[in-house]
């Protein structure tokens, strides 16, 4: 019979998936001197010093408050790649691995030109350069059509998702967590998303862009992937509100990481509906 801590003990954020492993070592490490220097004058009380360390390592994933803030900032990078903690400059926002091999693109006349996926989009029709040539917009009718599908949308089902990318639908799933969604398909992770707002447009998106993209049906699950999550940076109007969604910069938190991101995200609700990693 497995015994286990009352979850009211443990401590979510530094144990289980989310423990840092470095800052485990150096918590240790910090025990383990502790304990030397005691056991040094009283034996019993330093060997009881060092167990009751690592039992609270172990329940709370530090001993010294503050040690996986310090951690993140200021463990070199190289320290954190010797445990497996490289740095992940990645969000989550989409499949979770895009092979970027098969998401190249050539031209629909048949030309071997590679395109970027916001080449593509400009090629078939579903954005153009702004009136002042300084950006990109959705061309009107594609912001038209977009929006009229959100706005008949309620919300996404694992059926839907599952069309949109061409797999089976009764093998794919949708559970919210805290940091957005994670998506299943036959028992692995198909990908991670901000929200469930950021899937619902992903889904009724990609209802107009496969009537755009003359070969939409012969694209790759990372292609369709790539595409989609490039048409949510053109975000016409958030399903809730109908008001535009805003940018505002955000931190992301790994375990032993943090970084900066540009959030695209409706204000009324708080959902991002899109991510990106500043430099």
């Amino acid at each position: 019979m497995e015994i286990k801590p009352p979850k009211q003990v443990m401590n979510p954020g530094y144990t289980g998936e989310n423990r840092c492993i470095p800052c485990t070592v150096v918590n240790l490490g910090i025990g383990g001197i502790i304990s030397v220097v005691v056991a040094s004058k009283f034996l019993l009380l330093g060997t009881l010093f060092f167990a009751g360390s690592v039992l609270t390592i172990y329940l709370r994933g530090y001993l010294i408050p503050g040690t996986p803030g310090l951690t993140k900032k200021y463990l070199p990078q190289r320290v954190l790649r010797i445990f497996g903690k490289e740095p992940d400059h990645t969000v989550s926002d989409g499949l979770a691995e895009i092979d970027v091999k098969s998401t190249e693109f050539t031209k629909n006349t048949g030309t071997n030109v590679d395109l970027t996926p916001e080449e593509v989009l400009v090629e078939v029709g579903v954005v153009k350069s702004c009136s002042d040539g300084s950006d990109l917009c959705l061309t009107t009718e594609f912001a038209q059509r977009w929006i009229r599908e959100i706005r008949s949308a309620s919300r996404t089902t694992p059926e839907q998702l599952a069309e949109t990318y061409n797999l089976p639908q009764d093998k794919v799933t949708i559970t919210e967590t805290e940091a957005g969604c994670v998506v299943e398909y036959d028992h692995g992770v198909l990908g991670h998303w901000p929200s469930e707002t950021a899937i619902l447009l992903e889904v009724t998106a990609s209802q107009i862009l496969q009537e755009f993209h003359p070969k939409w049906d012969e694209l790759s699950i990372d292609q369709r992937g790539i595409l989609l999550m490039s048409v949510r940076l053109f975000t016409p109007e958030c399903p809730q509100s109908r008001t535009e969604p805003s940018f505002e910069k955000g931190t992301v938190e790994t375990c032993c990481n943090e970084f900066s991101v540009l959030n695209l995200t409706c204000e009324e609700t708080g959902d991002v509906v899109f991510v990106q990693k500043l430099a």
